[in-house]
């Protein structure tokens, strides 16, 4: 019994002036089934139908929405126009570059991080890697994730002919000290929200050269400038952009220099920690409207006066 749940979870808040931060659907759920008291926010990760879609279903359960990009705060507003003044785009506390950098003329390397699926554009990657090698430019590409299931995924369309080096589940320092190797970072994703991945490379002085997407990307790319982006995937451009990268050492380390002191001046992990932490606190110390029990999760075995056994065990017989 979806009720049963809620009860068990809701033991942990000590009191219903305790804060409950929502990043997912169960919390949400939590509050808006029993109609408990506590402030409540909710973080919205991406520019997905899924956030958005949780922020209108429990709207009355929400006190605050706090947006990962300017671009989702303002997409929700249209959303919940009659929320707007409780809708706050807040950036990340991104931790420091894991070491300082010192460049190595050795090799020129490129990291993937991220799924290997075709959400993450994962397959444009040994499309732009192939024609980069045609050109008689050899790269050391790094990708680091999981395919689902891991199918082999990851080495499917990888020519023999190309430096390919497969890190599979990686922990995130090691994703980071292995960003202090790389020039590039490519990130073909259709969907983001505020992509740490890019703010760590940049920290780090690593150029991104990213789908051209909503979301905070245009936030943290700006073209010639901070890296590139991409319209629409497409691989011919990827390719122009990464050769013009290595062939002018001199715009890549004005870029790369760029990219260190944007992440590093928007996603200071001491003071918007702190910004959080006041926004938060300044909306649990409000006024606010008293809450009542909305049904938005369940199904008719789902009933608050009914109890987990008998839910369990006609489910059970029903199957």
């Amino acid at each position: 019994n979806f009720y049963h749940t809620c009860k068990q979870l809701a033991k942990l808040l000590p009191d219903e002036n305790a804060v409950v931060v929502a990043h997912d659907w169960l919390e949400l759920g939590m509050m808006s089934n029993l109609g408990l008291q506590n402030p409540v926010v909710q973080f919205l990760h991406g520019d997905y139908d899924y956030y958005y879609q949780l922020a209108k279903s429990n709207e009355a359960a929400i006190n605050l929405f706090i947006a990962v990009a300017d671009n989702i705060a303002g997409k929700l507003g249209s959303f919940l126009p009659q929320r707007r003044q409780d809708i706050a785009y807040l950036r990340f506390p991104v931790a420091p570059a894991i070491a300082e950098r010192k460049e190595k003329n050795d090799s020129f390397n490129i990291l993937f991080a991220g799924r290997l699926t075709a959400d993450k554009g994962y397959p444009v990657l040994p499309l732009i890697a192939k024609k980069i090698q045609q050109k008689g430019i050899d790269l050391h590409w790094h990708v680091v994730g999981e395919a689902p299931g891991h199918t082999g995924i990851d080495k499917v369309n990888w020519d023999e002919n190309i430096s390919v080096k497969f890190y599979g589940k990686t922990a995130n320092d090691t994703v980071r000290q292995l960003m202090l190797d790389m020039q590039l970072l490519v990130l073909p994703s259709l969907a983001e929200g505020m992509p740490v991945v890019v703010i760590e490379a940049m920290k780090t002085g690593v150029v991104p050269v990213v789908n051209d997407i909503t979301g905070g990307i245009q936030e943290l790319v700006t073209d010639g400038e901070t890296g590139y982006r991409v319209k629409n995937n497409e691989v011919d451009e990827y390719v122009e952009k990464i050769i013009a990268l290595i062939d002018n050492k001199e715009q890549l380390a004005q870029m790369k220099a760029n990219c260190m002191e944007r992440a590093k001046r928007l996603f200071d992990p001491v003071i918007n920690t702190r910004i959080i932490e006041d926004k938060i606190i300044e909306m649990a110390a409000a006024k606010r409207k008293d809450k009542y029990p909305v049904k938005l999760y369940g199904s008719r075995l789902d009933q608050p006066w009914l109890n987990n056994t008998i839910t369990n065990t006609l489910r059970n017989k029903l199957r």
